[in-house]
């Protein structure tokens, strides 16, 4: 009923390569000058791991930003818990 698709056109839809995305495959450096709690926010960290100390939560967060970091460096991870 409907004519054959002519093959000669069908592999040249099939031959090409599919677009390329460009990735961005490295991160500026982590930079704890960035860091910037707000009080409510800290005091939900505090709640969460029990550190109640300002100084050792900081350290906390900044250390677990470091492991997520090397994990998948994407930028949101750089800019978390910061607000820049």
């Amino acid at each position: 009923m409907y004519p054959s698709i002519d093959k000669k056109h069908e592999m040249s839809r099939t031959d090409k390569e599919p677009a390329k995305i460009e990735v961005q495959r490295s991160f500026p450096p982590l930079d704890e000058s960035h860091y910037d709690v707000r009080p409510q926010d800290a005091a939900f960290y505090k709640k969460f791991t029990g550190i109640e100390d300002d100084a050792a939560l900081k350290q906390h967060i900044l250390d677990v930003q470091a492991k997520a970091y090397k994990v998948g460096s994407y930028p949101t991870t750089s800019l978390c818990p910061s607000q820049n």
